[in-house]
């Protein structure tokens, strides 16, 4: 795919797909479920006290988009069956666009679900993606169904949502071991990221970090040869790409044996370190630094690649049948339930009462009422004949199972299940390969949606209902925050419950987090500052209340934000013009979301503009929209429309600037803007001040035309937050080498791409000679950090680039020797041996010296091929 063709900006709104707003200022839910008295609409709610935090988070406030609340199709649609109030009921199962093998909740509460389509049913490619909207029910209309615009397929590819609100994707079938790709959820679009993983990831795991990082762990390049496990975990920003964890490499916990390379089950814990299962082996990780693994022996549950796991509490997890190592292995599941304890200084393994059913392929739920659901599976290997049909319900204070309602598919390998927002649950896929091809779905209603009335009859239960709360929270002292009930019964439970991201029996980081809470009629105030953001790592979550009859609400989907390496607030920020002294630019980069910047109304073209005390490498920008209501469309949202963003040098001369972003307000009306110029430069961006600028809209029809000079001249923004980046020097700086091979010319490793094979049009390569060699020249003499080395990877020619030598040189190369230019005075001379069979190599400058002409020169007479060359600054 043509990366100049992306979009310029990422959006997201919590609204975005759901019409027109209501003129009140706090989040209503978009699927408040629930059926029968207490269940019926909703009215504006109660304003909450402006709250200030940590300075390295955003601060939440009632400063929050409102929805109109949207009931759930199904929720009170249904007819209960007669024992619903004890196991449950299932809706009828119904075709499903794909035969889902993954599926992940989106902040608006809509599902992702993608998989493979006939006649791909067999050797299946993820190639279509279908976003469902839960609020529209089990019909064709409820769905959008998406070809994927990439040559990436995602089948078991690894997933979680980032932190710009993209779902990041990485890994995938071959020959997608290595891509990075994002699906954007405004636009319902994959699209592809230049950034590449160095080790292949198929079968990979992702965990969000506390600090915004995301780590990579397991994977390997099957069906290619040689067999290849990525045994080195790495982590992830969008500003620096992905660095690989050298300290923390294990081939016990994730090499070959025992398949611990697939999918190895992880969790953030509360001292920032990553605690794991690979198979039947505990590990716990330190992502610092270059990373440290300690293996913490053995569970006594072989979980294989067929179990499945969840934190059902903070710090302890639940693991669940499995036995396979592979999905054709014949293995007979195990029932064996085993709670692992994290929270203390050692891991304490207890055995719990096992499943009534043995369960290769099932998948655990942790409910809103805290329970665990298991459902799905087979009992030996992936037989479909050994399909086992009822779910089943564990409570953790007890340790008890029984048994709910039967399903009525099998669901095997590829199977999934996911909580949704009101409560219910979705069954979907298996297959691909066989011995059942599913491409249907069911959603499951847990007992509490019932109870029985006082003639007997079943009917469903009435719910509490969340009226408002804040869509964003940070941490620190003073980040409690306010939630408005729409009836004043009594609470008994509040909590948090990760957004699922699900396949292959595992959902990523999968929690249950009680939340701390006080209530004083239809208020709420939840502790949050008793939380921090190892406990709650940054994330979505489905927010929910229980009430005393154990019935819960639906769900609100709600954010947690951390902002370590935000350096807006370094600098001094100014606006055309002042609409009030209320309205200053410093709102912008004051850490808080409670007040918004807004120009003067005069303005043909308002700007807010941000200047930082130097040139810095810039990456990411966001900017955070002003929510609530405002004249004629009763939703200042409208007014982040018909912008652009501009990035200035030292002299105040523009550098790079976006395209025209959200024109006419096409996203219709986003919670934020989010501009990645590392991936959409190629690199980060050298400037000293940003600008914002909202270009003229004289038809106002971004506001279906409506209102006056304020809707057509103003320009608000919440928070503005800024990111720096790696620089990469030597992207489209010219290049050459000692001779060309096949049209493989010298451009190919300065041009952004990480295509490792000569076929892909992305490798140089020189003919076969004595010491040959490849150069770019950076255009000035420049101090430099690092320099990395992506090889060219064909099963062929992978070993070719060993024992060799990096020179760097203010002054051109006057001979194509090795030796004289090696002992040339100002040249500086890095030696590489081997690559270890590694897709790349980084290599400190010594002493960040200064350098203009950069030579990879070959020791030897084998022909050159290179990948990329990145040349970073300090």
């Amino acid at each position: 795919m043509d990366r100049n063709c992306l979009p310029a900006v990422h959006a997201t709104g919590i609204t975005a797909r759901l019409g027109a707003l209501p003129a009140f200022l706090s989040l209503a839910l978009a699927a408040c479920g629930g059926g029968g008295a207490g269940s019926g609409g909703s009215g504006p709610g109660t304003p909450a006290t402006p709250r200030s935090g940590s300075p390295s988070s955003l601060r939440a406030t009632r400063q929050a988009a409102v929805i109109a609340p949207r009931e759930d199709a199904l929720v009170g649609a249904l007819t209960p069956t007669a024992d619903a109030p004890e196991k449950g009921m299932w809706s009828p199962l119904v075709p499903w666009p794909v035969m889902a093998a993954h599926a992940t909740l989106l902040p608006d509460g809509r599902v992702l679900s993608f998989g493979t389509q006939p006649p791909d049913i067999e050797q299946a490619e993820a190639r279509t993606f279908d976003v469902w909207t839960p609020a529209l029910g089990l019909v064709p209309e409820a769905h959008r169904t998406v070809p994927n615009p990439t040559k990436v397929d995602s089948f078991c590819t690894a997933s979680t949502m980032g932190p710009d609100g993209m779902v990041l994707m990485v890994g995938g079938d071959n020959p997608s071991l290595y891509a990075t790709t994002q699906w954007d959820p405004d636009r319902d679009l994959l699209r592809l990221r230049a950034a590449q993983p160095q080790l292949p990831r198929y079968y990979a795991t992702l965990v969000r970090l506390g600090d915004n990082r995301i780590l990579l762990l397991g994977g390997n390049n099957k069906p290619r040869l040689p067999e290849l496990y990525a045994e080195t975990p790495e982590v992830f920003t969008a500003a620096t790409g992905w660095r690989l964890l050298r300290g923390a490499k294990s081939s016990e916990l994730f090499g070959k044996f025992d398949s611990r390379w697939w999918y190895p089950r992880a969790w953030l814990a509360a001292d920032g370190r990553v605690v794991g299962v690979s198979n039947d082996r505990l590990w716990r990780l330190d992502p610092a630094g270059d990373g440290h693994i300690e293996a913490l022996g053995e569970t006594g549950h072989r979980l294989g690649v067929s179990g499945t796991g969840l934190m059902f509490r903070p710090g302890k997890l639940l693991l669940l049948g499995g036995g396979q190592l592979s999905n054709v292995d014949p293995a007979p599941a195990t029932a064996q339930a085993t709670v692992v304890d994290f929270t203390g200084p050692q891991p304490q393994v207890m055995p719990v009462a096992p499943m009534a059913h043995a369960r290769n392929w099932g998948t655990a739920v942790v409910l809103p009422d805290g329970q665990v659901m298991v459902t799905s599976g087979t009992s030996v290997g992936n037989n479909g004949a050994k399909a086992v049909f009822p779910a089943e319900l564990w409570q953790p204070d007890s340790g008890q199972w029984r048994l709910l309602a039967p399903a009525a598919e099998r669901r095997l390998y590829h199977s999934l299940a996911m909580l949704l927002p009101s409560g219910a649950v979705l069954n979907a896929g298996g297959g691909s390969p066989g011995p059942i091809y599913a491409q249907n779905a069911q959603v499951f209603f847990p007992p509490y949606f019932f109870r029985r009335a006082a003639d007997g009859q079943v009917v469903w239960a009435d719910r509490p209902g969340i009226r408002s709360v804040p869509p964003y929270f940070g941490y620190g002292p003073a980040s409690d925050g306010r939630l408005l009930l729409r009836d004043a019964r009594r609470i008994a439970s509040v909590a948090l419950i990760s957004a699922g991201a699900v396949t292959h029996s595992h959902s990523t980081d999968m929690r249950y987090v009680p939340l701390p809470f006080s209530q004083r009629g239809r208020q709420l105030t939840l502790h949050l500052s008793q939380l921090d953001n190892l406990r709650v790592p940054p994330g979505h979550y489905q927010l929910h209340v229980v009430d005393t009859q154990g019935v819960p609400s639906a769900a609100a989907v709600v954010e947690f934000r951390t902002e370590p390496r935000n350096i807006a607030p370094l600098g001094s920020p100014s606006q055309s013009t002042t609409w009030s002294s209320e309205t200053v630019a410093g709102r912008a980069i004051d850490g808080r979301l409670s007040g918004f910047t807004a120009t003067g109304g005069k303005d043909v073209a308002p700007s807010w503009r941000l200047d930082l005390p130097q040139s810095r490498p810039l990456s990411q920008i966001s900017l955070f929209n002003r929510l609530g209501s405002c004249e004629a469309t009763g939703d200042c949202r409208t007014r982040l429309r018909d912008i652009t963003v501009s990035v200035l040098d030292d002299a105040g001369t523009p550098v790079w600037t976006s395209a025209l972003l959200n024109p006419e307000n096409e996203l219709a009306s986003p919670d934020r803007l989010h501009i990645d110029l590392t991936d959409l430069a190629g690199t980060a961006v050298r400037g000293r001040s940003i600008v914002v600028r909202r270009e003229p809209d004289p038809d106002l029809s971004g506001s279906a035309g409506l209102g006056g000079e304020a809707e057509r001249r103003v320009l608000s923004l919440t928070e503005v937050l800024v990111e720096e980046g790696a620089l990469n020097l030597a992207l489209h700086r010219p290049a050459s080498q000692s001779s060309t091979a096949g049209g493989a010319v010298a451009s190919r490793a300065v041009d952004g791409g990480l295509g490792a094979e000569l076929a892909g049009g992305s490798v140089t390569q020189t003919a076969s000679s004595r010491q040959p060699w490849w150069q770019v020249d950076l255009g000035s003499a420049q101090a430099l950090k690092s320099i990395r080395l992506w090889n060219r990877f064909d099963p062929c020619c992978a070993g070719r680039l060993a024992d060799f030598h990096v020179l760097l040189s203010e002054a051109p190369f006057g001979s194509d020797d090795l030796a004289t230019e090696r002992q040339r005075p100002g040249v500086t001379d890095l030696y590489v041996a081997s690559l270890d069979g590694e897709r790349a190599i980084e290599l400190a400058v010594p002493g960040q010296r200064s350098a203009r002409y950069l030579r990879v020169w070959l020791n030897g007479s084998e022909a050159l091929s290179l990948t990329e060359v990145e040349v970073f600054a300090p």
